[in-house]
């Protein structure tokens, strides 16, 4: 019951994809009868990835650099023969090559372990040419049957993964919104904290990015909805931008007053912006109503920008901050700046949000790129 609860659709989905290729594989490897076809059933192993787009990836590379490992290798074995000297020299001249054709192409990483294999498998035979062709052929069924089966049996498509990362970015950023806003009013630091939480961001921003990498070379295109996705990627990245910037400030502002003038018009912006950012985070996650440009949540980011400069402008007038010093009304205002800049990027979400409702279904208006 506990290893049932800790597994995932996706895990269970990509096991049985992995499962269905492999035993295609190896029923087509006998109907054919191969001479060595657990190598067609490895390859399938191997090239099956968690999404289509990575496993059309590896599998055209590994394709691509199986077919220049087998070249190679036959030709070397050709010219130096096959004596157990020639066969060292062989597999350090073949390999010594492919690793030269990596820095090229990460394609060719593969062609080296192709190499290795034909020239170790085919020495004594007769015909390396045909044993170099058949282990070509081999690789390649099973690449073949594990790309087709990525497409075509629950296929699971990078943007899927890549709308529930963002979310979690999102979920992650409203915490730490409200824990350096939090903090700053209450003229203290949380610096363990805030470390811990930049540091989940970063890593999940990166497993975004290769996300979007990978949606971008599936057979479907770039669609309306992936531009959308795309765009929501970096507005995230924009958003973490002036976290960043209000982080700078909530660190200076741990033992000044200034901000204190504002508390309340502080706070009720804050909170505002991080039920904002919870709400895109929900809708993004399981489809729930968007929150929209003329919903509760803008609301609310509206009347709380509006006290602030309401309150600014009090404070101009009052010239309250004549009594503290240039450092301390730079802080104050980077602050308010940074706050101000959050809650607009919150309409800009929005934006993004009813632009992915209407993308739902539309048909894909660019080739994919990089396939």
């Amino acid at each position: 019951m506990g290893l049932a609860m800790r597994l995932e659709p996706a895990q269970v989905r990509h096991a049985l994809r992995v499962g269905i290729a492999a035993v295609v594989t190896l029923v087509i490897a006998e109907f054919f009868n191969l001479e060595q076809g657990y190598w067609a059933v490895i390859s399938a192993i191997i090239v099956m990835h968690a999404t289509m787009g990575r496993s059309l990836t590896a599998g055209w590379a590994r394709i691509l650099g199986t077919a220049v490992g087998a070249t190679l290798s036959a030709i070397a074995v050709l010219l130096l023969g096959d004596t157990p000297l020639s066969l060292g020299l062989a597999i350090f001249l073949t390999l010594l090559v492919c690793g030269y054709l990596t820095y090229l192409h990460e394609a060719f990483r593969m062609a080296g372990v192709t190499a290795g294999i034909v020239i170790l498998v085919g020495a004594g035979e007769a015909n390396i040419i045909h044993t170099a062709f058949v282990r070509f052929l081999e690789i390649s069924l099973g690449v073949t049957v594990a790309m087709v089966v990525s497409m075509i049996f629950l296929p699971s498509r990078a943007t899927a993964g890549l709308l529930k990362g963002i979310a979690d970015n999102l979920d992650t950023e409203a915490v730490l919104y409200g824990t350096l806003v939090s903090g700053c009013l209450d003229n203290r630091y949380d610096e363990d904290r805030v470390s811990e939480l930049k540091s989940r961001i970063h890593a999940s921003q990166n497993a975004n990015a290769t996300l979007l990498n990978e949606a971008r070379k599936e057979p479907t295109g770039l669609s309306k909805r992936k531009i959308v996705v795309s765009n929501f990627v970096d507005w995230e990245l924009r958003l973490f931008e002036d976290l960043l910037s209000l982080d700078h400030a909530a660190r200076e502002l741990a033992s000044e007053a200034l901000h204190k003038r504002m508390r309340k018009a502080l706070s009720s912006l804050g909170k505002a912006t991080e039920q904002a950012l919870s709400a895109m985070a929900a809708s993004l996650r399981d489809e729930r109503a968007r929150p929209r440009a003329d919903g509760p949540e803008a609301d609310a980011l509206r009347v709380a920008l509006h006290e602030v400069e309401h309150g600014l402008t009090e404070l101009r007038r009052r010239k309250e901050s004549a009594s503290y010093s240039l450092t301390e009304v730079s802080h104050f205002f980077s602050l308010v700046f940074a706050m101000r800049e959050a809650a607009s990027e919150c309409f800009r979400g929005f934006e993004l949000l009813g632009q992915l409702e209407m993308a739902k279904g539309e048909r894909r208006v660019m080739p994919a790129v990089g396939a």
